[in-house]
């Protein structure tokens, strides 16, 4: 009941119906994702990914999702032309993040961090996932904390300013000791977009 309450489409798939097609917008959004997450991992145990090694993430991403190697679907899938451009596209923008990110001096606490949240006694637990979550210490003393949301857009202005339900679910639970943190440090909310 749940998962047809959250999402109607899920729950249509979830017995032996599955759907056969993934569009490549998704498959590029997610893979995109997925080699942000792999860079933070990597720099939360001091070896964060080099731009050619994110291509390569996105790449085993890309492959899960088709169900074979990326090679041979762009040798043979009606699919070429679109799986070439979102691959190039991928690449460009995963060397600007690696540039914009990689002199910070932030120090990473959680990555694709899963919680459970209650709301209030008399309601069930609310699932959520943090995307990430790092601490900025400052130059004067103090540090503060950046509760960071992944988004993929090519207008940076307008989607880092808005703030998500998940964004306010995931600061609510770090609020409530989720993660460990000291109560008392101040945590900012920001959506981290992609972009060109």
């Amino acid at each position: 009941i749940q998962r047809y309450l959250t999402c109607p489409l899920l729950w249509r798939f979830a017995g032996n119906r599955k759907p056969t097609f993934i569009p490549i917008f998704r498959i590029f959004f997610l893979a995109l994702q997925f080699a942000v997450k792999r860079y933070y991992l990597g720099k939360m145990n001091d070896s964060a990914l080099r731009p050619g090694e994110l291509l390569i993430a996105y790449d085993e991403c890309v492959e899960r999702m088709i169900g074979t190697r990326l090679e041979s679907q762009l040798r043979y899938s009606s699919r070429l032309p679109n799986l070439l451009v979102a691959r190039q596209l991928a690449s460009r923008m995963l060397h600007i993040f690696h540039a914009s990110v990689a002199e910070q001096g932030s120090q990473i606490m959680a990555v694709a961090q899963g919680f459970s949240l209650a709301l209030a006694d008399n309601l069930p637990l609310v699932d959520g996932t943090i995307d990430l979550v790092e601490v900025f210490h400052k130059s004067g003393g103090g540090s503060e904390a950046h509760l960071v949301e992944f988004r993929t857009a090519t207008k940076r202005k307008k989607l880092s300013e808005t703030i998500s339900d998940q964004s306010v679910l995931s600061m609510a639970a770090i609020r409530k000791g989720c993660l460990g943190l000291p109560r008392e440090l101040p945590v900012k909310s920001r959506g981290d977009p992609l972009s060109l």
